[in-house]
């Protein structure tokens, strides 16, 4: 009959059996006798009060129809409830009636409603992008919000001292929170069909308190949450603001894995620069799985293409990089490791794209021409439609006092891109 919510905000299938003849009666009647719907009811409930997984029975609606089975009985009806009443044969009827759309339609609802922590569709979700950079005092109530709201995402953004970094950014909060901080001035670029994007540049000097916490803090939100064993809904970013650059991974990894690196780094600072951190205090360290699923489980999982990516399952696009640890034949076991960490994550051994191997051992392998391309992914999330509304209207005031174009032109120019580049 349909979905209901109940006051708990639990999800029911409600199914009216005894009804009548439906697509799935086969050659009978599709009625239910009362005799028989009794004992339906009260085993069902037996089996529940048990506790064994069972459909519920919510009530019995008698009829006057004469049924014939045997011999000629009551009929009547009952109310039956489960979180879910799809079965084996639910998908075999669209498979055998040759209609495979259905089967994979039926197979994501299933996913959906049922296993959302699966699902490659993304739930209404708020994700927090660079939450180290904004949170410094209260990172323990960011990771409590984190931890009790399974509709939040978070990611880092690594800093890598010692180096400056640009920052472009359409942020103009965090453009000018930034340059206060290293005293480089903003620059303002107006594109007349774009926005604003503001340029600063934020100095990492290596012996300055405030870019050492800047270091701690991306480290101690992953770390924490390795602690509480909660890494599912977070991911490492290295877009900007830019913070590192890509080939500073290998010592992220390193940071990471292995808790005497932190240690050894640190050292190289005085005392009184380094002693309030909260990190020195922190003794976890993730693991390979951990990493894994911080570079790219979790991200695939936030935008939704977890089929094809972020695992080596059946169906998954074969995109692997392997790389060289010599372990003494022994287990891996990061903590026994330190620098050896960065410098196998430096050089990969073999990189396959597409189920070829396009480089082994620093030699590529296939002529550009032949080089396996990605692809590209579109992604539709689902949002509360009268909570969009209320941002537009938002947005639109915005861009009407701030901007020299109205967010109307700019979503226009944006959609015919999107669609001539679904299209193609």
């Amino acid at each position: 009959m349909g979905e209901v919510r109940n006051s708990v905000d639990e999800k029911w299938d409600i199914h009216l059996k005894g009804s009548g003849r439906t697509h799935y009666s086969r050659i009978f009647d599709g009625r239910a006798v009362l005799r028989s719907t009794i004992r339906e009811y009260l085993c069902s409930e037996a089996i529940h009060a048990l506790g064994i997984p069972t459909t519920r029975a919510l009530c019995i609606i008698g009829s006057d129809e004469k049924v014939e089975r045997e011999a000629t009985e009551t009929g009547a009806m009952m109310l039956r409830m489960a979180e879910t009443h799809v079965r084996f044969g639910s998908f075999e009827a669209f498979h055998y009636t040759d209609r495979p759309d259905y089967v994979k339609l039926l197979t994501d609802y299933v996913i959906e409603q049922n296993f959302p922590d699966k699902s490659n569709h993304r739930s209404n979700r708020v994700h927090l992008s660079n939450s180290n950079l904004y949170f410094s005092e209260k990172i323990d109530d960011l990771l409590d919000f984190y931890i009790n709201h399974n509709e939040f995402e978070l990611d880092v953004s690594p800093v890598i001292l010692g180096k400056n970094r640009p920052l472009i950014t359409r942020d103009r909060n965090l453009a000018y929170k930034v340059s206060k901080e290293s005293g480089i001035p903003v620059t303002t670029v107006d594109l007349e069909f774009d926005t604003e994007y503001y340029i600063t540049t934020r100095n990492l000097r290596d012996e300055n308190i405030y870019n050492l916490q800047l270091w701690s803090r991306w480290l101690e939100i992953i770390l924490k949450l390795k602690e509480k064993g909660n890494l599912e809904r977070i991911s490492i970013a290295s877009n900007a603001p830019y913070n590192m650059s890509i080939t500073d991974y290998p010592k992220v990894f390193e940071w990471l894995l292995n808790k005497e690196s932190r240690k050894r780094y640190l050292s190289e600072f005085p005392s009184n620069l380094t002693e309030n951190l909260k990190i020195i205090d922190i003794t976890a360290s993730l693991d390979f799985f951990d990493l894994c699923g911080l570079i790219s489980t979790n991200p695939a999982k936030a935008l939704g293409i977890s089929e094809y990516k972020g695992h080596l399952g059946a169906g998954a696009d074969a995109d692997i990089t392997l790389f060289k640890f010599d372990l003494n034949n022994s287990s891996i076991n990061t903590s026994k490791f330190g620098e050896e960490i960065s410098v196998a994550f430096s050089d990969s051994s073999i990189v396959i794209k597409n189920g070829k191997i396009i480089k082994k051992e620093g030699v590529i392998q296939s002529e550009s021409e032949n080089t396996p391309h990605g692809r590209i992914f579109w992604n539709q999330g689902k949002y509360d439609e009268e909570l969009m509304k209320k941002v537009i209207t938002s947005k639109e005031s915005f861009y009407k006092k701030h901007f020299s174009l109205y967010l109307q032109n700019l979503k226009n120019l944006l959609t015919d891109n999107m669609e001539n580049l679904k299209s193609d």
